[in-house]
């Protein structure tokens, strides 16, 4: 999906605080949201905590979603598109829906990927994507 796309569908919901602004080239394709680390040209990364910053730098990403503040001071630094708002963690979370929407019901489901405690309890309707940021546990 276009960022274009993808920015009007974010400002539309209704479920944001604040807008969701890019600077950058609006025709980029993205298919996923992941980490910054792991994120290459079709990607979103995001950047949660003050240690994925200096990462953001380099990234491979199509594009970073990141907070007004960190945007302002460095996003002419970034080597790709940008998307910020004040209300950066929901749109996260809008993001992750549009992008990557959950799997019909009828079960836990699990990213090959994902590592979970062997006595951890986890509902029948509940995904558990690749990559579960930091970020997520603080909202």
């Amino acid at each position: 999906m276009r960022l274009a796309k993808i920015v009007s569908q974010l400002n539309n919901s209704g479920a944001l605080a604040a807008p969701v602004v890019l600077l950058g080239d609006a025709d980029i394709d993205v298919d996923a949201v992941t980490t910054v680390g792991d994120a290459g040209p079709t990607d979103i990364g995001f950047v949660a905590h003050s240690s994925e910053r200096r990462g953001a730098r380099t990234t491979h990403a199509g594009a970073l979603l990141v907070d007004a503040d960190f945007a302002a001071e460095y996003a002419h630094e970034l080597p790709c598109a940008v998307l910020y708002s004040d209300d950066a963690p929901r749109a996260l979370l809008e993001l992750l829906a549009l992008l990557q929407p959950p799997e019909a019901p009828g079960g836990p489901k699990r990213h090959p990927s994902a590592i979970i405690d062997p006595d951890a309890v986890i509902g029948v309707d509940v995904v558990v994507g690749a990559h579960l940021g930091q970020a997520l546990v603080h909202l």
